[in-house]
């Protein structure tokens, strides 16, 4: 999957699994094993790489009172704006697709997936949670998958390593921008 695919998959997913945000600025940057590695163990305290980590700097919003909409069993966040970072690892990914006989393409989009909700308010450490987070994740990848053109898991000629993708501005039109580091 080349950049501009991802680009695709990611602005269909954002709003999917960010239902309510307006505006906000999300980094996603794809990380080798190594460097997934530290960072799994400097911050979660964790040894070894993992598929994806998500820094959540969002700022809660200030009207306690505003209802909150939500869409299917996806919560919809405190505030309009969201803030985060999202760290793949590709070689996880590989792996995974492989044991599980998907593909680290679609694995990769569950990634994706996953860190954008967490930035919506889900986690995953309860096993209640963590199931209602999987559906959710699981219903996210189904119905952009289906929204993505033919063959956009087709092979590509190597796998995104060490990028960096900024979404900015709404989930409604999210523009991206991919940086090859």
């Amino acid at each position: 999957m080349g950049p501009a695919a991802f680009r695709r998959a990611a602005r269909l997913l954002a709003p999917e699994c960010l239902p309510g945000m307006t505006e906000g600025e999300i980094s996603i940057s794809f990380l080798s094993a190594l460097k997934m590695a530290q960072i799994n163990e400097s911050y979660l305290g964790h040894s070894g790489p993992t598929d994806v980590i998500t820094f959540d700097y969002s700022i809660p919003c200030s009207e306690p009172n505003r209802p909150i909409a939500s869409r299917g069993n996806i919560p919809a966040p405190v505030s309009h704006f969201v803030a985060g970072e999202i760290l793949i690892c590709p070689e996880v990914a590989a792996a995974q697709g492989s044991a599980y006989g998907t593909g680290w393409k679609l694995e990769v989009l569950r990634y994706l997936a996953h860190g954008l909700l967490h930035l919506a308010g889900h986690d995953d450490q309860e096993p209640l949670a963590r199931r209602a987070m999987k559906l959710a994740e699981d219903a996210a990848v189904k119905r952009i998958t289906a929204e993505l053109s033919p063959g956009w898991d087709a092979p590509a000629r190597a796998r995104p390593k060490g990028g960096k993708l900024q979404i900015l501005g709404s989930s409604a039109d999210v523009p991206l921008k991919y940086e090859p580091s």
